[in-house]
């Protein structure tokens, strides 16, 4: 039992050793987790037990913020396509839109001039 605790705890320590620095469970967490395994010394097989621990104890904590992050970033996304979408739509409109041809004259009638007189340049 000593053995396959002593195993345990350098295969745990070796592990939170390859955690980066900034998500890397403290002191007093790790040791909380060796007592737990110590403490299961009778127990056929303590690892489910220890990765739930983990689990609870780190891995919920830490992900937390991220997948809160993440869905943020994930409606922003949604929005600003949408906004896209809907901007697209109505420059469609507006590219179809042609300058309005001028209608003919209401008021007056324009002659027609005489022959060989031209417009001034």
């Amino acid at each position: 039992v000593e053995t396959a605790i002593t195993a345990t705890a350098e295969t745990l320590s070796a592990w939170i050793q390859n955690i980066d620095e900034r998500i890397r469970p403290s002191a007093e967490t790790v040791e909380n987790w060796g007592s737990l395994v110590a403490g299961l010394a009778e127990a056929v097989s303590p690892s489910p037990v220890l990765a739930m621990a983990i689990g609870r104890n780190h891995l919920i904590p830490v992900r937390r913020p991220h997948e809160k992050r993440k869905a943020e970033l994930e409606t922003a996304i949604r929005d600003n396509v949408r906004g896209r979408e809907g901007l697209q739509t109505e420059l469609n409109q507006v590219e179809k839109e042609r300058d309005p041809v001028p209608g003919d004259p209401e008021f007056w009638i324009r002659r027609q001039r005489p022959e060989g007189v031209r417009s001034p340049r």
